[in-house]
């Protein structure tokens, strides 16, 4: 190869750990750009498989950790539903023993059934003032939680625009320099047409940033 290498020969150790961790070498390099197909062929299938583990791996792996989670969280509640049970059975138990220590003095036992209902109601009225309660709160936070989300699906539509010139800018630029090296001097950039997304987004970008209360002098 005519083209000198005057780098590698100050790299041996970092070169030394390619090596042995990727197969990766100068020489394996050298080959590939001039053109060796069987080093072409392992590279592309060795790329193919690095393109699908950094594509689908991160995914694969969350699924695996959220699995995992899932199982713990399900033993953890088992584990309460049995605790719950257990405090169940113990206040089952000793309301049976207490109906039975109440049945050989019934007026009492009545009194008692009066004061229980009492409490019961005033219970039952506590909780429905505390699920009320709920339900207002509950209504408040899903409202913002809403005017949040709406927010955001509309600076993202504005950024839309701007997103895409960014990608249309540089292929533009890419074809520029493809139509010069392809025809030199005889280049008829022009020919080659731009697309300005953000200029016709322009108006309903406006609008959108009005909306969500940006003003415009």
């Amino acid at each position: 190869m005519r083209i000198k290498d005057f780098v590698s020969g100050r790299g041996n150790n970092v070169l030394n750990r390619l090596k042995n961790d990727l197969n990766f070498s100068i020489d394996t390099l050298n080959k590939q750009t001039l053109g060796d197909e069987q080093e072409l062929k392992d590279l592309r299938d060795t790329h193919k498989d690095a393109q699908f583990i950094n594509e689908f791996l991160p995914q694969i792996a969350q699924q695996w950790i959220d699995i995992i989670e899932a199982q713990g969280t399900y033993n953890e509640k088992i584990a309460d539903i049995i605790s719950a049970g257990s405090k169940y059975g113990l206040k089952v138990s000793s309301s049976q023993a207490a109906t039975v220590l109440t049945e050989g003095n019934y007026n009492n036992g009545i009194t008692e059934i009066d004061a229980e209902l009492l409490a019961a109601r005033l219970l039952q009225e506590t909780k429905h003032n505390d699920e009320m309660e709920f339900i207002s709160m509950q209504a408040e936070i899903v409202n913002a939680e809403y005017s949040v989300d709406a927010k955001d699906k509309l600076i993202k539509l504005v950024n839309r625009p701007y997103l895409k010139q960014l990608k249309t800018d540089t292929d533009y630029k890419k074809a520029r320099m493809k139509h010069i090296l392809e025809h030199g001097s005889d280049s008829e950039l022009e020919r080659i047409n731009y697309k300005d997304y953000v200029a016709e987004a322009s108006n309903p970008v406006t609008r959108i940033l009005a909306k969500l209360g940006f003003v415009f002098s």
